[in-house]
């Protein structure tokens, strides 16, 4: 048998149509049968490295396994649109839906909202929400966003420079994807914690692309986070403790010098 890729399906729900993308397979009479269904996900107005996270790892969660029933678009209409939690409104206000379900990616979610999903993404966390949102929109449970006020949030900003990384495990084949840098990199981390700054001079990459390649290898849960302190900071506070130490016992020496003089001193 053969395998033909179709165009859309669409599907009435609501008085909306909302495409599902699939495979059809063409039978050996010559009819042909829907063998999957793949649910739609989309972004909106996430920050941009957010976004391109969240397309990575669909496209993971998509090449590790035929089954899973998501499939990134970059553009409308969606089954589900995952939206700053910021944005919510905007989003839900225009005209035209973009999505049968929206849902909001925030920094936390204090309601335990099914619609809701916190930072930071988590490789296994996003699958298993995922998973929730498909008996979701089959039961027609959870349309719509939350409509919740949101507080503010700071940037999200990723790894810092004072943040030190170290592989755990071994990236997965489809996150390095035959790249020699994606290689090099994971090579260096998983021999010690490493800032992006060294990373990029040894790997000879540049920090973005360092900075994307850690992203995700968090996301997967393959690395372990550290802290570093700065070095002058550190030999400033050992210095000064140890000038202290110096100055008390001179101190000392002069005031037991005076005992001795004056013939107070403890035998």
């Amino acid at each position: 048998m053969s395998v033909l890729k179709c165009n859309f399906v669409e599907l009435q729900t609501g008085p909306y149509l909302f495409p599902f993308l699939g495979t059809v397979e063409k039978m050996d009479n010559g009819s042909s049968q829907s063998v999957t269904n793949k649910l739609i996900i989309g972004t909106s107005n996430l920050p941009q490295r957010e976004a391109g996270l969240v397309r990575a790892l669909l496209h993971f969660l998509c090449s590790s396994d035929e089954g899973f029933p998501w499939k990134y678009a970059d553009a409308p209409p969606y089954d589900l649109v995952l939206v700053d939690a910021q944005a919510a409104h905007a989003v839900q206000e225009e005209s035209q839906p973009i999505a049968r379900m929206i849902c909001l990616l925030a920094d936390e979610n204090p309601d335990n909202s099914p619609n809701t999903i916190v930072r930071p993404i988590r490789y296994t966390e996003l699958e298993r929400w995922l998973f929730r949102k498909v008996e979701d929109l089959k039961s027609g449970i959870g349309a719509g966003t939350d409509k919740a006020n949101v507080p503010p949030s700071e940037p999200h900003g990723g790894p810092t420079e004072q943040e030190r990384f170290k592989l755990l495990r071994w990236p997965p084949a489809v996150l390095l994807q035959r790249d020699p840098c994606r290689i090099r990199m994971a090579t260096l981390m998983s021999g010690r914690a490493m800032s992006l700054k060294d990373l990029s001079k040894l790997s000879q990459d540049s920090e973005e692309r360092c900075r994307t390649f850690v992203v995700l290898c968090q996301a997967l849960d393959l690395i372990e986070v550290q802290t570093s302190v700065n070095p002058q900071e550190s030999s400033g506070t050992v210095s000064e403790k140890n000038n202290a130490s110096t100055n008390n016992n001179k101190s000392l020496g002069i005031v037991n010098g005076l005992r001795r003089r004056l013939g107070l001193s403890q035998k």
